[in-house]
């Protein structure tokens, strides 16, 4: 299936010494290398080249800025596309899309110079790429990979309450942030396949019983059979066969299967408590939506991707339709790739992605306030410095952010645990240090507080990662340092992902009946509850061993 796939020819590359550079930022490593340089033919291509190797690198995963950053390079990629050779690219099939995007969107793919949304575009790229190669490395079969990074992805994102004021966000920004919706999920997980060349789709109900939520699974196929995820749950949906025998499920049933055996989802209906928000007959009226941005479908991505050479490659550009040079487009692989279970115009376009970006591009006051405070935890421990002039109070100044602990963040994504643990530890010291009775700011104690909350949760989660991943030192495992967490904010940010983390991490010892025991903290309202009840009654079944 994916390795089958004819994906566009020409797909982004990053020159090897620019790879490097950008690898820096995730791993968290000050010292940068001096990106090598490629030989011009003439003064245009070499100025061309250092323009655009000075906005990717402003693109780096440590660069948050919503606003700021992006926009200074914006200009620098619009001087690099004015300034570059120009390759031959088609014009988009206007009369194709017009069925499928607003007029809104059929004018910005319109566009010869980038858009703001392409810099958010390329830096996901450029942070996903690494991340879904590192994980899904060594699997065996497309199956294993797609499961892999599937729950990366759910360990990485805890299910956030829905938001009255939503926060503008890519992929990029959800993972770092490490909180966000059933949708986000689905997006982060599509982008990072999509990175790995392998395609899915989201499967969109005319409607469900999700108490007024959008709800859908990701289908993804492989060799014929389109296997079923719900990012919600947390979960691939359980095959009838399933006995529980591994703690999370890694044999996905397909749509097939559940439409076969209509009360399959029923198995997930929760005793005495709401119902699984699906039907088999739901999913077979079901509508296909292609999970993209429309930034994979503009000629100006495809032009970037002629122009960069190396062996680091990314995937920006993925058209809708068939290419001139003989590449199938997205909607005839996933036609091909279903068993022609549907046509190429059956196809719609998830509407997410679209709302979300229209979001990102003219945020709210109220929107910008939530970035704020968020971008202010990753930016601790903030320096201060303490003046008092005779006969006056003690007077404070405010330090540029440090960033150590998005650092350390990215470290842990990348699977740098050792970098992140010390970082996430640095920067607990530093805020244990601050004089409790300094003249500090309200927003400056919150922002503090916060980030220590942030580092204390994720230091346990970095250990979690260890622990599964057969990383920790003497065998070390989680759910003492989550325990711990939970001790110290019983009523914090992330008190139900760290139960079903703590969980997981007694489960994966074989501690059957204390994972159970501890899935029951989960509070009922909670996003979590769902995902604790099912593993419950999975985990339930091995509560008769001896050594629980």
């Amino acid at each position: 299936m994916s390795t089958g796939q004819r994906y566009p020819q020409v797909v982004m590359s990053v020159p090897l010494g620019l790879a490097l550079l950008i690898m820096v930022g995730i791993t968290g490593c000050d010292t940068k290398p001096a990106p090598t340089k490629v030989a011009p033919t003439d003064n245009r291509q070499a100025n061309a080249l250092d323009l655009l190797e000075t906005a990717l690198s402003m693109l780096e995963p440590d660069r948050l800025d919503i606003k700021g950053d992006r926009t200074a390079t914006l200009a620098i990629l619009n001087d690099w596309l004015s300034t570059s050779i120009k390759q031959e690219v088609a014009t988009i099939p206007v009369s194709q899309l017009k069925p499928l995007v607003s007029a809104e969107t059929l004018e910005q793919l319109q566009l010869k110079r980038f858009v703001i949304h392409d810099c958010d575009h390329v830096r996901t790229a450029l942070m996903l790429k690494p991340l879904a190669e590192r994980i899904q490395s060594g699997a065996n079969g497309d199956l294993e990979r797609v499961v892999r990074l599937f729950q990366f992805v759910i360990r990485s994102i805890a299910l956030d309450q829905q938001q009255d004021v939503e926060m503008p966000h890519t992929p990029f920004h959800t993972l770092v942030y490490g909180r966000g919706s059933g949708q986000d999920r689905a997006w982060v997980f599509a982008e990072m396949l999509r990175q790995v060349q392998i395609d899915c789709l989201f499967l969109e109900p005319q409607k469900s019983d999700a108490e007024g939520i959008p709800y859908g699974l990701v289908a993804v196929p492989v060799d014929g059979k389109l296997y079923l995820f719900d990012p919600w749950l947390g979960s691939p949906i359980p095959k009838a066969d399933d006995e529980g025998q591994t703690v999370l499920i890694d044999v996905p049933a397909t749509l097939s299967d559940v439409l076969d055996a209509p009360d399959l989802l029923r198995a997930l209906d929760i005793a005495d408590g709401p119902k699984y928000p699906l039907t088999a007959q739901q999913l077979s009226s079901a509508k296909p939506m292609v999970i993209a941005s429309n930034s994979h479908w503009a000629q100006r991505n495809k032009q970037l991707q002629y122009s960069l050479t190396g062996d680091r490659t990314l995937l920006i550009y993925d058209g809708l339709f068939d290419e001139e040079d003989g590449s199938e487009g997205v909607l005839t692989r996933l036609a091909a790739a279903t068993q022609d279970r549907w046509k190429a115009e059956d196809f719609g376009i998830w509407d997410y992605i679209g709302q979300q970006v229209a979001i990102l591009q003219n945020p709210t006051e109220q929107q910008l306030q939530r970035v704020n405070r968020i971008e202010g935890c990753l930016g601790a421990p903030r320096p201060i410095s303490i003046s008092k002039a005779p006969g006056s109070e003690n007077e404070v100044s405010y330090g540029q952010p440090s960033r150590k602990l998005l650092k350390a963040r990215l470290a842990q994504l990348a699977g740098d645990y050792q970098s992140g643990l010390k970082n996430y530890q640095s920067v607990r010291l530093a805020l244990n240090r601050l004089p409790p009775n300094l003249p500090l700011t309200p927003e400056f104690r919150r922002e503090q507080s916060l980030a220590n909350e942030y580092a204390v949760f994720w230091i346990a989660d970095t250990q979690l990662d260890q622990q599964l991943n057969r990383k920790a030192a003497g065998g070390l495992t989680a759910d003492g340092a989550l325990n711990d967490y939970l001790r110290r904010f019983p009523f914090g940010l992330w008190r139900n992902a760290a139960a079903l983390r703590a969980g997981l991490s007694l489960a994966s010892q074989g501690r059957w009946k204390r994972a159970v025991a501890m899935l029951a903290r989960i509070e009922s309202d909670a996003p979590q509850f769902r995902s604790a009840r099912m593993l419950q009654k999975r985990w339930q079944r091995k509560t008769t061993s001896p050594t629980n």
